[in-house]
């Protein structure tokens, strides 16, 4: 505990030195991000802002022609805003890094893999995962470019917006919401390899042919069927019959209905 209270004075003190000897230029300095010394290489005071929050720049200058740029803390690149236009005072920008500048790297993720946001940065997560930015206005000093003076903001952070995670709400009368039924995965197994696609779907028909006709044969009653029986082997024996009479008889075989002889005649008188 003393030894975190040494090191915090420490760093107290050499922030109040160096602001000694780092005047600001009364005529050309920012106003938002705040121009503030400090002690290089400590970003302590740092603002937050988010990807997609709109921020107002604003600045103090006499220069005549100007270029503001974004720089990144220990990276040689930059990125303009405004090239080489007459000066002005002001620039709303939209928190974008259109690419140039990877925020979204391992550097920037929490060990269990959650992007770095400012609320976590806010709540005491360490501040040499962020990605630091800084504004810079230099001054045009000819038609080829050539920079002369220039002035810096205080550094900055750019994080990912934490996504807002929507409550329930109950309604005019207290209830609370009911929770949704959670849609749980159906499995379909997969087919055998031995059966297209196109078998499974004939075995398919075939079995609910077989389902209607188990159907209908159980609505109809037995007697239906008996009698139905009884007619076609009454029919049957009737034709056997009529057949029987109708046929020749055979040779040495007397028919079946012999014809009656004729009565004899009386003798003539």
């Amino acid at each position: 505990m003393l030894v975190k209270t040494f090191l915090r004075f420490i760093t107290i003190l050499r922030s109040l030195v160096w602001r000694v000897g780092a005047d600001r230029d009364e005529k050309n300095y920012f106003i938002n991000p705040p121009w503030e010394p400090g002690v290089p290489d400590t970003f302590d005071n740092n603002n937050f802002y988010d990807l997609g929050s709109t921020l107002d720049l604003n600045w103090e200058t006499n220069f005549t022609t100007i270029s503001l740029v974004l720089r990144q803390q220990d990276n040689a690149s930059y990125t303009y805003l405004i090239e080489r236009q007459p000066a002005s005072k002001t620039l709303v920008w939209d928190v974008d890094l259109d690419g140039k500048y990877n925020i979204t790297s391992t550097v920037l993720k929490m060990p269990n893999g959650e992007p770095l946001t400012s609320e976590l940065l806010m709540c005491g997560a360490s501040l040499s995962l962020v990605t630091v930015f800084s504004f810079e206005v230099w001054e045009i000093i000819n038609g080829s470019g050539q920079i002369g003076r220039r002035f810096s903001s205080h550094h900055f952070n750019i994080s990912i917006a934490a996504a807002a995670t929507p409550s329930p709400s109950s309604d005019s009368s207290g209830n609370w919401p009911a929770m949704a039924a959670k849609d749980e995965p159906t499995t379909v197994p997969p087919a055998p390899s031995g059966l297209s696609v196109d078998a499974y779907v004939a075995v398919g028909i075939g079995v609910g042919l077989v389902a209607v006709c188990l159907a209908i044969a159980v609505a109809i009653p037995p007697s239906f069927f008996w009698k139905q029986r009884k007619e076609a082997i009454a029919a049957a024996e009737e034709e056997m019959r009529q057949k029987l009479e109708s046929a020749p008889p055979k040779e040495g075989q007397e028919p079946t209905n012999p014809p009656i002889p004729n009565p004899p005649q009386p003798a003539a008188q």
